[in-house]
């Protein structure tokens, strides 16, 4: 979250005692509300939050900061257009104020790094700077994350229209209101991989070589297995509750799509780990920095590489299409058309990603292949976007299973952009898919 244009230090200074003012104030609003039970200091806290940011906005130059601002000020004009009575959404305007606490921590974290610049450093410096950064991560981790995602993000009355004083027949209010509150949540899971970055960087040292990467891939091997595992025991549970036969169709299908993505990425990443090995034999303990997900260049030599890599991209390809197909509804028309659709989607990505190898692999025009090359990406992530979203609207998922979805598909995009656990990072993105699995094969 540290902004990291240098400017003016006396309006640097000046900026985060005004944030330290505000998160003071805040503690105050949520106090009287707390204490009194008084609703009407909510007002004041939303009217202070859309003050500091519309002033700050004229002396931040951070892309995230003034993303930061444009949110709070967009939902604050939302409240004024619509006439939102804010005593109905307390539960979220008390996470939106409370949120301003981990501020705090923030502000201190740059006064004391100007108190350091400006004086020597001493033992209680230190230990203020010490304390405090862990004051910001527990309380950015438990307000921001925590808080916000249970007593706002997963409460019911968030998703009643009436409480926004609006209707379902006003499409552009309801993209406002909800684009802005998951924007938000967004950006600070945003801030929260950061903030891990950061954290595994002092945790793990020597963390560029290439030992680290080749233990990632020896996990990686064996990580997806796990989803076998999950999926079964749900869809077992599922079967045994319903007397529905398409529980067991449903459950056939999908399993089939986890078990060939599981072998597939076995065998690409036992793939991966031998080539880091013989690259480490050749370089004899090389550092090797900028890895980004773990072999962003390879040797059009490696056709077993390659061709494991292929057929690993289109077991996602398969896995994502089977996980639409269990929960299309072939009763509804609409339902049919969103998974023609979906097909339609992957097979031209995966066509595209295909002739990317024919022209640059096959035809021997370039000798090296770039993993990290835009060409290879989109076929990756606009179908699986596409497939998430079609998750995240269906009908018959829960509250928690919608949310849980979009988190992990915000999360993906953090752990692509960020790197948090370096060359660890792919092993994070299994992780997420042992939960992802878990929440679309939950018995309902």
């Amino acid at each position: 979250m540290s902004e990291k244009t240098p400017q003016n230090n006396t309006i640097e200074w000046w900026r985060n005692i005004t944030s330290l003012i505000v998160s003071i104030s805040a503690t105050a609003i949520l106090a009287n509300y707390w204490i009194r039970d008084d609703k009407s200091m909510l007002y004041a806290g939303a009217n202070l939050a859309f003050l500091h940011c519309t002033v700050d906005l004229a002396f931040t130059s951070s892309p995230e900061i003034w993303f930061h601002h444009f949110i709070v000020i967009s939902f604050r004009i939302f409240q004024w257009i619509y006439d939102v009575d804010l005593t109905k959404t307390d539960f979220l305007m008390i996470e939106l104020i409370r949120s301003e606490l981990s501020t705090f921590f923030l502000a201190m974290r740059h006064i004391l790094k100007y108190v350091n610049q400006t004086n020597h450093k001493t033992t209680l410096t230190k230990t203020l700077e010490s304390w405090n950064e862990t004051a910001f991560v527990i309380s950015f981790i438990w307000i921001r994350l925590w808080l916000y995602v249970n007593n706002a993000i997963l409460d019911p009355e968030l998703y009643r229209l009436s409480n926004f004083n609006i209707t379902v027949q006003q499409p552009f209010a309801i993209v406002w209101i909800y684009g802005t509150v998951f924007t938000f949540l967004s950006l600070n899971l945003y801030w929260f991989s950061l903030i891990l970055k950061t954290l595994f960087k002092k945790l793990i040292p020597n963390w560029a070589t290439i030992q680290h990467a080749i233990r990632s891939e020896l996990i990686l091997e064996y990580t997806f297995y796990l989803n076998i595992f999950i999926a079964f025991q749900n869809y077992h549970q599922r079967i045994l509750n319903h007397a529905n036969p398409n529980e067991f169709w449903n459950g056939l299908v999908d399993m089939i799509g986890i078990v060939n993505l599981s072998a597939n990425s076995h065998e690409y990443h036992y793939q991966a780990g031998e080539y880091l090995k013989r690259e480490q034999s050749e370089q004899s303990e090389q550092s090797i920095k900028n890895f980004t997900n773990f072999l962003e260049t390879v040797s059009s030599r490696q056709t077993r590489l390659i061709t494991s890599y292929i057929n690993d991209s289109l077991a996602i390809q398969i896995r994502c299409l089977l996980v639409v197909m269990a929960w299309t509804d072939f009763s509804s028309h609409s339902s049919i058309f969103m998974f023609v659709l979906s097909t339609i989607i992957h097979s031209v990505s995966f066509y595209n990603f295909y002739h990317y190898f024919l022209s640059h692999y096959m035809n021997h025009r370039h000798s090296i292949i770039a993993f990290d090359d835009i060409d290879i990406l989109l076929p990756h992530l606009l179908p699986i976007f596409f497939d998430n979203i079609l998750m995240i609207l269906h009908p018959d998922l829960e509250i928690w299973q919608k949310n849980g979805l979009f988190m992990i598909m915000v999360l993906f995009a953090c752990m692509k952009k960020c790197k948090p656990f370096y060359h660890y990072s792919h092993v994070g993105t299994h992780v997420l898919l042992w939960i992802q699995t878990y929440i679309l094969s939950y018995h309902r």
